[in-house]
């Protein structure tokens, strides 16, 4: 198991009511690195100088935070709330600050992480993952409304949103700004999404300014991107490697350092459609393209009333909007 998995189970504290509780709490008052086993509504501000902030021990219970923060000390591994083996667990209306990982999913499915903040972690805002040889799967589960600011600008890269060898993930209405501001050297590091899933949808996303490129999809398959922005980025705004049979639909990228949206060689037999490339900079321009095949202008992939605005297609894609 990762280094930053390494969990150590710890009692919760509450006031008068032991470790374990029948229905939600409101209210209540838990320590730094306690196990939660029951729904509960967050009481106070944890300020935490250990590797962890909170623990989700249980299927099926609620986290409310209730607005208030989770901030650690800046140790590496760490992370603010974590989530592991475990289903049905909703996460909403916390702030986690100043952690490794803002929010830790591992090994996780169907659960639901909503209306949350992630400022200033030192790698990823929210990390989400299956087990590195794939024998476990992050199954399901539903980033809605959250924000990233800040993360990834420490030493061990990351970005406001990573997610590695997940299936049919939602990520809907969420925000990534000034993520990977420190390093910014691609794949996955320094991205305001990093998405490497098979199925799932990505819809309603906004990445601002972060370090690399907004949105990079790595590895991915059968996924929808719709409706999603991504402006003045470091690279591209969305940037596909190694990723196949997906549908981008009715996305808008704008003033990105390079390409507005880029598909490299490996990325073949993708439906682009209704996307807008608006003044991304040169020597970029609106769409590129590596692969080769029957598609559009020879390349393996479809493109339909896509629009460049500012600048002309390079390189040899003109046509491909």
């Amino acid at each position: 198991m990762p280094a930053r998995l390494q969990i150590c189970t710890l009692l919760v504290l509450t006031a008068g009511l032991g470790s374990f509780w029948i229905g939600p709490v409101f209210g209540a008052t838990i320590v730094c690195g306690g196990t939660v086993t029951s729904s509960i509504t967050l009481g106070h501000d944890l300020s935490c100088n250990g590797t962890y902030g909170l623990i989700l021990g249980s299927d099926g219970i609620t986290l409310d935070c209730a607005g208030h923060t989770i901030s650690g000390n800046g140790n590496h591994p760490s992370a603010g709330i974590t989530i592991a083996n475990r289903e049905g667990v909703t996460v909403k209306n916390c702030v986690v600050s100043n952690f490794g990982d803002g929010f830790e999913l591992f090994n996780s499915s169907f659960n639901l992480l909503m209306d949350n903040k992630a400022i200033n972690n030192f790698v990823s805002g929210f990390y989400l993952s299956s087990s590195f040889d794939s024998t476990m799967k992050s199954t399901g589960n539903m980033l809605k409304g959250n924000i990233a600011i800040g993360n990834g600008n420490g030493n061990y890269g990351g970005g406001g949103y990573d997610l590695f060898v997940a299936r049919s993930t939602t990520l809907i209405g969420n925000t990534a700004i000034g993520n990977g501001g420190r390093i910014g050297s691609g794949l996955y590091i320094g991205n305001g999404f990093s998405i490497d899933a098979s199925s799932g949808t990505v819809t309603g996303n906004v990445a601002d300014a972060n370090g690399w490129d907004g949105f990079f999809i790595g590895g991915s398959s059968s996924l929808t991107l719709s409706d999603n922005t991504a402006s003045h980025n470091g690279n591209n705004g969305f940037d596909l490697v190694e990723s196949t049979s997906n549908s981008v639909i009715n996305n808008r990228a704008f003033m990105n350092n390079f390409f507005g949206f880029f598909f490299d060689g490996g990325s073949p037999g993708n439906i682009i459609t209704n996307n807008t490339a608006n003044s991304n900079n040169s020597p970029g321009s609106g769409f590129g393209d590596s692969t080769r095949g029957a598609g559009t202008l020879g390349t393996g992939n479809v493109y339909v009333d896509n629009k460049c605005v500012g600048r002309p297609s390079e390189f040899g894609q003109q046509g491909l909007c």
